[in-house]
């Protein structure tokens, strides 16, 4: 007898924490806004820094359903996806990523890929001091790239943002429906088993 009720409390446990993964699953989620005009030329040419930069790149602006929403969401990570290309391998090309229009360097000064044609992309991280100052108001912010040294091309960059709902997850209501008919279920089964 012990030992059917502990089948029972265990499969009731089971239903429940499996509903509420599900629900923290589906609370959260990965967005990204692109910057990708076309391919940009960098060289420092005899002058100390060329620079590619957008003033609002924003995650609210995504162009799909699941952009940033910052009345309703928390922004967990951030990252720069920084996509270059070297134009040949002539030698060592550098440069630089920035995050504001306070130039608040990300990382340090990098080396481009030397190899001719070949696009590398660099992820740089942004703190969370960063994330709370410059995105988590309005998910946009200023982002400049740098060439600090030799030439190269600049192709695109990605603002990439892990987030979710400040709310606690809450299962919907249909979810609550079928779990409620699985427990009715479960106890059915497990009264007739008792009483056999």
């Amino acid at each position: 007898m012990r030992e059917k009720k502990r089948t029972l409390l265990a499969l009731v446990a089971g239903t429940l924490m499996l509903m509420f993964v599900a629900a923290g699953i589906g609370n959260a989620a990965l967005i990204s806004v692109t910057y990708n005009p076309s391919d940009v030329y960098m060289s420092t040419g005899g002058i100390n820094e060329i620079y590619v930069n957008q003033s609002n790149l924003s995650l609210a602006d995504d162009g799909t359903p699941f952009h940033f929403n910052p009345a309703t969401q928390h922004i967990n990570s951030a990252s720069f996806l920084v996509t270059l290309y070297d134009n040949a391998s002539d030698g060592s090309e550098k440069s630089r990523v920035y995050i504001s229009s306070s130039l608040i360097q990300l990382g340090s000064e990098f080396e481009v890929d030397g190899t001719s044609g070949a696009r590398a992309t660099y992820t740089f991280p942004i703190s969370t001091a960063l994330i709370n100052q410059y995105l988590a108001d309005d998910g946009a912010t200023y982002f400049d790239i740098r060439c600090t040294y030799g030439n190269f091309y600049f192709d695109k960059v990605v603002l990439q943002a892990d987030v979710d709902n400040n709310a606690i997850p809450t299962p919907e209501p249909g979810t609550m429906m079928l779990l409620g008919s699985g427990l009715v279920g479960l106890a059915g089964w497990g009264r007739n088993r008792f009483r056999k």
